[in-house]
């Protein structure tokens, strides 16, 4: 309620954001792993890239913006319920010059996480780089990503694109979300073949959809891939999308195949939302996996 004080029981303080998140997956499951982006001039900067370096992660392309404040996210839990308050601050001013281009070429997978504001002007340009440098690509774009005006060409050139229901909705403009219409009008609209040889097949694009309590989906050209939420204690549900996609993506990196993948992606989340904090119970390499199904049928868009 407005205009009240209120009592809080138990206040805790931990590290986030879709970048933050999908690093420490990738470190955790045994990949060579660097945070690229920028934070404020502050404390909740300086424990973030502390809480990186500690986890073994590369800083080396982390850029402080002098004058503005590191993205924070106030997270109440009370009963069931979870309202979260956000402010993007320094990541909004995130820019081609704030990035070590040298550096970034270095790398055989980018993983680019949700960027906001004028950050989400940098997602072209960085689809080119990928595609200029043999980059495979895996795409987790925020809202502002996809209403760009040239989104879908920068689309088309991603090995993996991964959505929520809803971005999948925004994007189509199917409303509400329908499986079959949405994973069509993206096939059509946005699917090419991908940037390499990743199954020793012809590889397609791999379209990923999560839907929070119901699961997801998956479409690689030839079949659909469906994974069922197993029922648990939700604990915390923050960064549950971000640990399913980057889980996907670091099975795919070892070699994986999609069934698999997708089951580490599920197993990943849900071990994460287990435990408060958005990357706290992330699961490191060769765990014992959840008996999670994943049903595949043969399905062209």
């Amino acid at each position: 309620s407005l205009g009240q004080k209120i009592e809080l029981e138990k206040v805790m303080i931990f590290s986030g954001g879709g970048g933050v998140n999908g690093a420490t997956t990738f470190i955790l499951q045994g990949l060579n792993t660097a945070f690229c982006g920028v934070v404020g001039r502050d404390l909740a900067g300086q424990e973030i890239i502390e809480g990186l370096s500690q986890s073994e992660i590369d800083i080396e392309m982390i850029k402080v913006k002098p004058g503005k404040l590191t993205d924070l996210g106030l997270i109440f839990h009370a009963d069931s319920e979870r309202t979260i308050l956000l402010h993007h601050g320094a990541s909004r001013f995130f820019g081609e010059k704030d990035i070590d281009w040298q550096k970034l070429g270095e790398t055989k997978w980018l993983y680019i996480a949700p960027l906001w504001g004028k950050a989400a002007d940098l997602t072209e340009k960085l689809v080119d780089f990928a595609g200029e440098n043999k980059i495979k690509i895996a795409f987790n774009p925020s809202l502002d990503q996809l209403a760009l005006k040239n989104i879908s060409q920068a689309l088309k050139k991603t090995d993996v694109l991964i959505l929520n229901d809803g971005e999948a909705s925004f994007l189509t403009g199917i409303k509400p979300y329908r499986e079959n219409k949405v994973f069509q009008h993206i096939s059509h609209s946005v699917r090419s073949y991908g940037s390499g040889d990743m199954f020793k097949s012809d590889f397609r694009q791999i379209i990923v959809i999560t839907k929070g309590k119901n699961g997801a989906s998956a479409f690689d050209g030839r079949l659909l891939y469906q994974v069922k939420a197993p029922e648990v204690k939700v604990v915390d549900a923050t960064g549950a999308g971000d640990s399913f996609g980057s889980g996907f993506v670091a099975g795919l990196i070892q070699g994986k195949n999609c069934e698999k993948s997708l089951q580490l992606a599920m197993a990943n989340a849900i071990s994460n939302i287990q435990v408060f904090g958005a990357n706290r119970g992330l699961l490191r390499k060769n765990p014992v996996l959840l008996k999670i199904k994943v049903e595949k049928t043969r399905w062209s868009a």
